[in-house]
C-alpha cells in the first residue's frame, strides 16, 4: 500500500471493513520495510515514512467515521436521558466507619 499513493477522497469512498484491510495491509508493509531497514536490505528508505503517513491517514479516517458515528447516536442518547431526568433520583446513604 505504501508505493502506490490513494487518493483521501477515495479513500473516504470505501467501506469500514476495506479500510480496516488496507490498515493491516500497511502496517505489514511497514513492519517489512523496517526489517529490511534493520537488516540492511532496504533500497529505498522513504518507504518507512509513506507508510507511516499512509497508516496515519487511515487512522484519522477511521476516527472521523467513529466520531460522526457517535455524534449521531447522541440525539437519541439524549433523549433517553432527558426520560431518565424527569423520574425522581434515589439517595443513597454513605456509609460512616471505615475499614482499617
Amino acid at each position: 500500500m505504501a508505493d502506490k499513493v490513494v487518493k483521501t477522497s477515495e479513500l473516504r469512498a470505501k467501506g469500514d471493513s476495506e479500510l480496516t484491510e488496507l490498515v493491516t495491509a500497511t502496517k505489514n508493509t511497514l513492519f517489512k520495510a523496517k526489517f529490511e531497514n534493520h537488516t540492511n536490505r532496504l533500497n529505498d528508505t522513504a518507504t518507512i515514512g509513506k507508510a507511516r503517513r499512509e497508516l496515519a491517514r487511515l487512522y484519522t479516517l477511521q476516527g472521523e467515521r467513529a466520531r460522526s458515528a457517535k455524534a449521531a447516536a447522541a440525539p437519541a442518547a439524549k433523549a433517553a436521558k432527558a426520560t431518565k431526568a424527569a423520574a425522581p433520583a434515589k439517595k443513597t446513604a454513605a456509609k460512616k466507619g471505615g475499614e482499617g
